[in-house]
């Protein structure tokens, strides 16, 4: 809304988070639990609408941590924890209610993740792994932030899976598709699919596609 700000001592012993509100920055000033050290944890992030700000508690830097989300829409903030062992954030939807994540490290043959969903606008988060082992590649989440995309290695395809909740679906199942990139408006998807290596000036060709990744039968 770009009323508040989120901001941490960095370098102090401990990194405690402070959120200012930019009309009246020194009152209301809402403090968020510090991290344990000053090389631990990543930054604070503000989400959109003001009242959210999502960080990973880690005890040392580039640790796997504790990823929670703090209501800071009055004081005390409400700290929701969201899941444990979460290494990094791979994607936010764009009304920040939603975080794409990832606990193992990159497959080093495949360079894959593991896929990890949750809606931390709930009261209880519930986060769901959409692909449990580093057989996937998290694509980001739709427009209108009501569906997570990604590519499943096992199966070799593209699906999506609703923020709400449900069983995910096929988005691309043909052509060997290797990523996209979804549209910052509505369930609009580029993709990319069978890529060819090349030389010369065009070491490497693909296809590029669209389909709408509500109704993937359009593609």
């Amino acid at each position: 809304t770009g009323s508040k700000v989120v901001a941490a001592s960095l370098g102090a012993t401990t990194n405690t988070g402070k959120v200012y509100t930019v009309a009246t920055p020194t009152t209301g000033i809402i403090e968020l639990e510090p991290f344990p050290s000053a090389l631990g944890g990543a930054l604070y992030s503000m989400m959109p609408d003001g009242a959210t700000v999502l960080y990973r508690m880690a005890a040392t830097a580039g640790a796997a941590g504790d990823l929670k989300a703090a209501v800071v829409s009055a004081a005390p903030a409400v700290v929701k924890p969201i899941s444990s062992g979460v290494l990094s954030l791979t994607g936010l939807s764009l009304d920040g209610k939603a975080v794409l994540f990832n606990k193992l490290p990159r497959d080093p043959q495949t360079n894959l993740l593991d896929v990890n969903l949750a809606d931390f606008s709930k009261a209880t988060p519930a986060p769901v792994a959409l692909v449990p082992t580093a057989a996937g590649l998290p694509l980001g989440l739709t427009g209108d932030s009501s569906l997570a995309l990604y590519l499943d290695g096992a199966s070799g395809s593209i699906k999506s899976a609703a923020v709400a909740g449900g069983a995910p679906k096929n988005v691309v199942t043909v052509g060997d598709p290797v990523g996209g990139r979804p549209a910052t408006a509505g369930t609009a998807f580029i993709f990319f699919s069978n890529v060819v290596n090349g030389s010369g000036s065009f070491p490497l060709t693909a296809d590029i596609n669209y389909v709408d990744a509500k109704t993937p039968a359009t593609q």
